[in-house]
């Protein structure tokens, strides 16, 4: 096997966003690694495929321009390129770290959680353990070609750093390597004395005998994990190989035992779970907190007999979120969708909701003002302390005024429209153009308000859009779109309120399928009295 140095090792880079991959690449010290990126799967792959050197250090994101990184990396699984493979995604929870590693992952990064700090020591740890890997393999290959030259197994033995037992037929112990006592701490003598000369009296594994068992009945190799303890008392977790030795006629002579110190995986492991298990219980207590926020069912059922609000976070908090609020004589309505999903769109909220209640308290009641104001509050708080430039994080929001004493809905749009079936007829009110903050066309931006009648049974919709956006499960070319979204509202039109909720979440999920939810998504219905 080639001899490399840390000063010359070699990373592949998978990402899709070339910003993220050239940053990423920053962060490694250019005289210690070697970066070659890739930003779509097949070219990637392969690379990859034709290269012979798995001291390559492959970092996958699961973002790709082509394809995701699940994909690749269960395609050179497939292939037997059994690479130290790191796990990059911007998905923090239990399920996709676990995922990656049942994949075949050998550790995984959090894009958002400590990139900086986490970078160099997981790439390093992966080096490491890959180059232990490969001499584990390279030492049970030429066991498997020296099945006959016992004599000189010593030597392959002696030339690794991994730790090497060797038992005879009865599974007592005859010879151990250097590194088995660099490892340990014991001497062949010391160790049978205080542990015993037998395979099974010697081994912290709960389940040897079963090992052995599988072992002797199979003549195959098995690989099985201990957690061990040396002269010192230190805790290590060990990789264990124990690979029998057959003579011509298929009996065995010996056993030979190869441990690979994995006792920085599984600690890194162990991290990863802790970090994971504060970050789940943190976004939870945000989701409590977040909801606390939402429309009251009781609230709105003082005003609308029937009505219904889908809300489907893409994670456990949301950018999306419907506003209901009462003041004086007016009822106010808004579908809100704010830049962004997850954390990022949950502070994002916080901040329209608490600035709608507030605008509409110091005195503006028509939309077209509320949204006015809101626009120059967003910018105004997003750029405060920004000294690169002007943020482009805001909101789209539909807001309506209702007068329920003159049966009359004002409407403001600020990129999110309103639907309205009046007469079972659909009418779309598209509002305008420019969201709130974000990316202005225009340095000055005027909003207006549009009013609109209603009588008994007439409905009005209001989204935000994700549902449109959604792809379809097997092709990721196929949106929901707009103009689904209108025909199954125009199909609906003479369905019970309730069935209009129940038949669209149908629609939804079914859409979906096993796709991933591509944003957050709301939708809420209400039917005048």
């Amino acid at each position: 096997m080639k001899e490399i140095t840390k000063k010359e090792i070699d990373i592949v880079l998978v990402n899709g966003n070339k910003i993220q991959s050239s940053y990423i690449e920053s962060l490694l010290d250019p005289n210690k690694f070697n970066v070659k990126k890739f930003y779509e799967q097949n070219p990637a792959c392969e690379y990859l495929q034709n290269n012979e050197d798995l001291t390559k250090v492959v970092i996958i994101s699961y973002q790709l321009n082509q394809g995701n990184g699940f994909e690749l990396l269960k395609n050179l699984k497939q292939q037997q390129k059994d690479y130290p493979f790191i796990f990059l995604s911007s998905d923090n929870t239990i399920e996709r770290v676990v995922e990656a590693m049942q994949t075949g992952a050998m550790d995984f990064l959090s894009k958002t959680y400590g990139l900086v700090e986490n970078l160099v020591p997981v790439v390093e740890r992966a080096y490491d353990t890959q180059i232990k890997v490969l001499e584990r393999k390279e030492i049970e290959e030429k066991l498997a070609q020296k099945n006959k030259e016992l004599a000189k197994l010593s030597v392959v033995a002696s030339e690794t750093s991994n730790s090497v037992l060797i038992y005879n037929a009865k599974l007592e112990l005859e010879w151990t390597n250097k590194a088995f006592v660099e490892v340990f701490g014991y001497s062949m003598e010391e160790y049978i004395k205080k542990y015993g000369k037998t395979l099974p009296q010697q081994s912290q594994t709960d389940d040897i005998n079963r090992v052995l068992q599988d072992c002797i009945m199979k003549k195959k190799s098995i690989i099985f994990y201990t957690a061990s303890e040396t002269k010192h008392g230190e805790k290590l977790w060990m990789q264990s190989n124990i690979s029998p030795v057959l003579n011509e006629k298929n009996i065995i002579e010996k056993f030979v035992l190869i441990e690979t110190d994995i006792t920085e995986i599984k600690r890194a492991e162990r991290k990863i779970i802790q970090q994971q298990n504060k970050i789940r219980d943190s976004l939870n207590y945000a989701e409590r907190i977040q909801s606390a926020i939402f429309p009251e069912k009781e609230v709105v059922s003082k005003y609308f007999d029937h009505f219904f609000i889908f809300h489907k976070p893409r994670e456990k908090v949301s950018g999306d979120f419907p506003w209901f609020y009462v003041h004086n004589e007016y009822v106010y309505i808004a579908a809100v969708d704010c830049t962004g999903h997850g954390v990022p769109g949950a502070f994002l909220s916080f901040l329209g909701h608490s600035n709608l209640k507030n605008i509409i308290d110091s005195g503006a009641e028509n939309t077209a003002a509320i949204l006015q104001e809101l626009n120059s509050r967003v910018i105004q708080l997003l750029n405060k302390n920004n000294k690169q430039g002007r943020s482009l994080d805001g909101m789209e929001i539909g807001l309506c005024r209702i007068d329920f004493s003159k049966k009359i809905i004002q409407f403001t749009g600020a990129g999110r429209p309103l639907v309205m079936i009046k007469n079972s007829e659909l009418t779309i009110h598209k509002g305008n153009f420019m969201p709130i903050g974000g990316y202005q066309i225009k340095k000055t931006c005027e909003f207006k308000f549009l009013e609109l009648e209603f009588d008994s049974k007439d409905r009005i919709y209001m989204f935000s859009d994700g549902i449109q956006d959604q792809f379809k499960n097997g092709d990721s070319r196929a949106k929901y779109s707009s103009k689904k979204l209108r025909e199954f509202l125009t199909n609906s039109i003479n369905f019970k309120m309730d069935d209009v909720y129940n038949v669209l979440k149908n629609d939804i999920l079914e859409w979906k399928g096993m796709a991933p939810q591509t944003d957050d998504m709301l939708l809420m219905g209400f039917e005048f009295k």
